[in-house]
């Protein structure tokens, strides 16, 4: 008797694993997924530049411009409009304040945006001084971070 149940067990088992099998492959037979996906190739770019004589401050700064581009060298234009965040900071333990529309910081940060319709560019004159007034070496880091907007 219990040879007879076991067989049936297993028959009912191998059964159950056939048609369960069938029933999966055609479920994921019939599913279809679509994936739309767009690739752009972002352009975004800064660049340091000296600052003329016509644009210095009256206040002996020293300073430099930084102008972002939403443009490469060889005049293509970004595919996609982006956000960007310009960040200015003391590099190791220096001890300058860096100053945009008169406002000075260890720290400065812009945030702007840039559409893809022309080429463009934007210029930032970032005055630059110590924070003991004292003449001294400042050493700082530039960071440019774009996001495309959607």
């Amino acid at each position: 008797m219990n040879k007879k149940k076991i067989i049936i067990l297993l028959l009912v088992t191998i059964l159950l694993l056939i048609t369960g099998n069938k029933t999966y492959a055609y479920y994921v037979m019939n599913t279809n997924i679509s994936v739309n996906s767009q690739s752009s190739n972002l352009i975004c770019d800064a660049e340091i530049q000296e600052v003329p004589s016509s644009q210095r401050n009256i206040f002996g700064y020293s300073e430099f411009k930084v102008v972002v581009k939403n443009y490469d060298s060889s005049n293509n234009i970004t595919n996609e409009s982006f956000n960007y965040n310009l960040t200015i900071g003391n590099k190791n333990s220096s001890n300058g304040l860096f100053g945009y529309n008169n406002q000075f910081n260890e720290t400065l940060s812009i945030n702007d945006s840039m559409n893809n319709t022309t080429a463009y560019e934007k210029e930032y004159i970032i005055q630059v001084k110590s924070n003991n007034g004292q003449s001294s070496n400042i050493n700082y880091n530039i960071k440019l971070d774009c996001t495309q907007t959607n």
